[in-house]
């Protein structure tokens, strides 16, 4: 009976360990207070973290082709089929919604990198999302809800 409970406790020590969580996917953009017309074109541009928008890494125009609009009261959320348009850690962003002339910038986004416990079943492994937890907009720090960012106009 002895070694039968040394092997399991050896088999549990060997199956147990960690690994780190998946990235963030990203953000998903919505907009507050906005028209459907005021909305129907935005810019979105990347830059490389804390470089204070000078090194820009891309940019997309965000319109009808890229994406459509579902209102819920006064909130335009943002359907889209890729990942373009969702706001992750890795960089800092300006939203430029050229109808209202405004402009967000998105900066200090902190996503929390977490590590999970792997389990004694060698089939059973748990997926982690690290989340995000703040970011900030136009210098207010604003912390995270998972899943949306919310631009008011």
């Amino acid at each position: 009976m002895k070694p039968l409970t040394v092997f399991l406790f050896v088999f549990a020590l060997s199956a147990c360990g960690s690994y780190p969580c998946l990235e963030h996917p990203g953000l998903q953009l919505n907009f507050v207070s906005f028209t459907d017309a005021e909305i129907q074109t935005f810019h979105l541009i990347r830059y490389v973290k804390g470089s204070q928008f000078r090194n820009q890494s891309d940019s997309i125009t965000v319109d009808s082709t890229v994406a459509r609009f579902n209102r819920r009261n006064d909130t335009l959320f943002l359907a889209v089929t890729g990942q373009e348009t969702f706001v992750t850690s890795k960089y800092d962003y300006r939203i430029v919604v050229p109808s209202t002339q405004q402009e967000f910038r998105i900066t200090e986004i902190e996503e929390e990198m977490q590590i999970a416990r792997k389990s004694i079943f060698p089939r059973r492994q748990e997926m982690c999302i690290n989340p995000i937890r703040s970011f900030n907009i136009n210098g207010s720090k604003y912390i995270a809800n998972s899943w949306d960012l919310f631009l008011k106009k």
